[in-house]
């Protein structure tokens, strides 16, 4: 997933195609506290259990693995390390460092993510 690139399609702007990227502040007021956040998501029940694991781009890249409702970063990719995960209906939004991208979740043969920038992982 590339720093640059990426971006939210938002509903107005429809699902395809290269959009600005949005500030998280832009769509929803910040969590006030990470371990009310943490707190809720392990409370909840596990709406990830089927993305839970190791994911990879299309060129065999780790990107890291999702555990329970985070993102944990492959420690060779220059990104924060953990990240929080949405999932809602067939979409999976992640914050990472204040912005908010999407992408499109496959659940058929292989789970896939299919970001809006054209970035495609793989759950391995």
């Amino acid at each position: 997933m590339g720093a640059a690139s990426l971006c939210l399609c938002s509903e107005e702007e429809g699902r395809h195609g290269i959009h600005r990227p949005k500030k998280t502040e832009e769509l929803e007021p910040p969590a006030e506290n990470l371990v009310l956040q943490v707190e809720k998501c392990l409370a909840e029940p596990k709406r990830l259990k089927p993305l839970q694991g190791p994911w990879y781009r299309k060129d065999g890249t780790k990107m890291g693995d999702i555990i329970e409702d985070f993102f944990l970063w492959d420690s060779r990719l220059k990104a924060q390390s953990v990240s929080t995960l949405n999932w809602s209906n067939d979409l999976l939004d992640m914050d990472i460092d204040g912005m908010k991208y999407e992408a499109v979740v496959s659940l058929h043969a292989q789970a896939t993510l299919s970001w809006c920038d054209g970035d495609v992982w793989v759950l391995k």
